[in-house]
């Protein structure tokens, strides 16, 4: 029943109307006073590229708080413990297990040290719930397998 590719295409039908179908490497959204920035990392290793870094770093650059949203979670100490547990490996990016690339670590450093308006970031892949901050001020909400019918409610 769930997850299957049937199953996964029926379910982002219904945000079709948001996704940018011109561009899955980097989406922009401005909907009710925020900014969601979405981008791919699931490819090479969990990593960017640097057309993506530039991309994500230029629309960083706004007045309205924003929210990243991508699949593969960033990197935290409390996320590695049940990650390896569940997974046998650290499958997030920028975790010692897949270190950064050049382009990743940049995006890295960059929402370490810039101030930004960086309110959350939304992600998925390890098919648990956790909650964290990134860098101790960034809010991270991992959720669960959609599949499984877990799923998050975001009010803008």
């Amino acid at each position: 029943e769930g997850g299957t590719y049937e199953t996964k295409q029926q379910n982002i039908l219904k945000f079709e109307k948001f996704l940018n179908k011109e561009d899955a490497e980097v989406s922009v959204l401005d909907i009710k006073g925020y900014r969601l920035i979405g981008f791919e990392n699931t490819s090479g290793g969990y990593q960017i590229t640097e057309s993506q870094y530039e991309r994500i770093v230029n629309a960083l650059h706004t007045d309205r708080p924003t929210i990243l949203c991508t699949h593969v979670p960033f990197y935290t100490e409390t996320l590695t413990e049940d990650t390896v547990k569940y997974w046998k490996s650290n499958i997030v990016m920028g975790s010692p297990d897949f270190p950064p690339n050049e382009s990743t670590q940049k995006l890295l450093d960059y929402l370490s040290t810039e101030t930004n308006l960086v309110v959350a970031i939304l992600t998925g892949h390890i098919h648990f719930n956790h909650e964290d901050y990134i860098f101790g001020t960034i809010p991270q909400y991992v959720t669960a397998l959609s599949a499984e019918k877990n799923l998050r409610c975001i009010t803008l």
